[in-house]
């Protein structure tokens, strides 16, 4: 699926610059089909544009017309907080 499907994504907040952000091939799963994560990573161009503590939605650029990502519509925004290092660290809560 990673390989077919759009590999950017754009973040938005009301009132905010809009982000874009791309897969780095990272990803996380259980091993058993029931849960499977990938990492994206904030464009160097708009690193300077995120504001921690903004809620942002994600929203997918899908370039296929088979292979889509879809975002579920009860998903809660991404909270992203600065980390000691010179790293960006998002957390998405489940409802």
């Amino acid at each position: 699926f990673e390989r077919q499907a759009g590999h950017e994504f754009l973040l938005k907040a009301p009132g905010h610059p809009t982000l874009k952000a791309r897969l780095t091939g990272g990803d996380l799963s259980d091993g058993h089909g029931q849960f499977q994560a990938y990492v994206a990573r904030i464009v160097s161009q708009d690193k300077a544009k995120l504001v921690p503590g903004v809620a942002y939605s994600i929203q997918p650029i899908n370039t296929s017309h088979v292979y889509r990502w879809v975002v579920a519509p009860d998903i809660k925004p991404l909270l992203f907080q600065a980390s000691e290092s010179d790293t960006v660290v998002g957390r998405h809560e489940h409802r």
